[in-house]
């Protein structure tokens, strides 16, 4: 019976046009409900609904993320496989996570040689694999934090999960300093955007990406606040750090590696293209003797006489 309603499942997965890598989460969501209340799927009662959710959030310390993914599999399960219209289905709300802490990498598009005489260009627009980057960003992380004495408050499952580090060309980086420039070298807001405060209400103006039209919000003081401090670093933290070349005790003078890049491409420019000759279609050989066969003529198929 198990076996048949998570068949359907996945049959009402597809029919509502869910990608393979989601039917599988969903899936996961659902055996974990059953993991938790020992019982058959159709014999769970909303009230442990509720209690594995409360269980998930307050013991496991899921993030609202996970959260939300949980609950959406869940949801399609009862609501559609098994016709279950309950309360607690349409009442739970899972806020997002209030901070995101993450890290941009501006990285050059090559690199000095071992000998530090010329530059190294990556080749096209490709820089490295970002599974293997996303292991090894793992792997070093892991690595501070049991070496900080830190491990024992992350998840055992965190380390089996895969890591997402997100790896794209941005061309000559005009557009990406243009975007992180907003962050770096600006305050959150400016007093000239505040607008209103009557003692318990703060009232702001903004702008929304890639518009050039005014808005207006309102919020209480603490919320206002909340988030204005959210863009306040940590003691100890940089907003701006140089590595590499960058880095001020660099051995090679910064001028010496624009030089070095100027005569790579230089030499590029003035290098003669190559014309690649066509691609020749490859010969036909007899699968018996491996002789190369010649095309005669073409000899339609003769129906089989009644």
């Amino acid at each position: 019976m198990i076996r048949d309603l998570l068949d359907r499942f996945v049959a009402d997965l597809k029919l509502r046009g869910y990608a393979e890598r989601s039917a599988r989460t969903y899936m996961r969501s659902v055996r974990q409900l059953q993991n938790f209340c020992c019982c058959r799927l159709e014999e769970v009662i909303e009230e442990q609904l509720r209690e594995y959710w409360l269980y998930c959030k307050n013991e496991l310390k899921w993030s609202a993320s996970t959260l939300r993914i949980s609950y959406s599999g869940i949801k399609l399960f009862f609501t559609h496989t098994l016709k279950r219209d309950w309360e607690v289905l349409r009442a739970v709300k899972f806020e997002r996570d209030q901070t995101l802490p993450h890290v941009h990498f501006v990285i050059p598009g090559g690199g000095l040689s071992q000998d530090r005489d010329k530059w190294v260009a990556s080749s096209g627009h490709f820089l490295v694999h970002v599974r293997a980057l996303s292991r090894m960003f793992r792997g070093k992380m892991k690595a501070a934090l049991r070496e900080a004495g830190l491990m024992e408050k992350v998840p055992p499952e965190v380390w089996t999960q895969e890591w997402v580090v997100h790896c794209k060309p941005v061309g000559d980086g005009r557009h990406i300093m243009k975007y992180l420039g907003a962050y770096v070298f600006r305050v959150a807001i400016s007093n000239a955007r505040v607008v209103a405060y009557d003692g318990r209400n703060v009232t702001f103006k903004y702008q929304k990406v890639r518009s050039s039209k005014w808005k207006k919000m309102t919020l209480p003081a603490i919320e206002f606040m909340r988030r204005y401090l959210q863009h306040v670093l940590p003691g100890g933290f940089m907003k701006v750090r140089h590595y590499g070349f960058l880095s001020p005790n660099f051995g090679v003078p910064i001028q010496k590696i624009r030089e070095l890049i100027c005569v790579l491409y230089e030499l590029l420019r003035n290098a003669p293209v190559r014309i690649r000759p066509p691609n020749q279609p490859r010969p036909l050989k007899c699968s018996r003797c491996s002789a190369v066969m010649k095309w005669v003529r073409y000899l339609p198929p003769v129906s089989a006489s009644p």
